[in-house]
């Protein structure tokens, strides 16, 4: 093999060797910016856990029980979110669909507070369905940074 041979050969490795480097870049990014997506998602969780602990008790407070949401009723959210991300799992995905959820939330909780009239339903149910849209509105605004 002459010296231009062993050259060009050493010149190949170094690429093969450095490629990986700007891959495992890319990839490091996208898992620093998915782990982060899934670090708020706990919180967002965490954050309607206490929304729903504060109506149970509200309700308890009234004696009245809980209506809870059955495994049932939250199929077709499951099979929405598996096509949705057939395609596109990216975590630019997974945020839009967020943003998607929160938005059908708020505008799903203001109808329901601008249906009820004035005094039919306690000061305290009130102000937890308006911490709850002002929660989500919050929760679009974060996902935003993960577009």
């Amino acid at each position: 093999m002459s010296y231009e041979e062993a050259l060009a050969q050493l010149q190949e490795l170094v690429k093969v060797i450095e490629a990986p480097d700007a891959q495992i870049a890319g990839v490091e990014k996208e898992l620093k910016k998915a782990m982060e997506l899934l670090d708020f998602c706990r919180k967002e969780l965490d954050g309607y856990e206490n929304f729903a602990n504060q109506a149970r008790d509200q309700l308890t407070a009234l004696s009245v029980a809980a209506k809870e949401v059955s495994a049932f009723a939250k199929i077709p959210s499951t099979i929405s979110i598996n096509m949705s991300t057939l395609v596109d799992d990216s975590t630019s995905k997974l945020a839009e669909l967020m943003i998607d959820g929160n938005t059908m939330g708020v505008v799903q909780m203001k109808k329901e507070l601008s249906r009820v009239e004035q005094g039919t339903i306690s000061d305290d149910a009130t102000k937890l369905a308006e911490d709850v849209v002002s929660f989500q509105e919050k929760n679009i605004e974060t996902m935003k940074t993960f577009l």
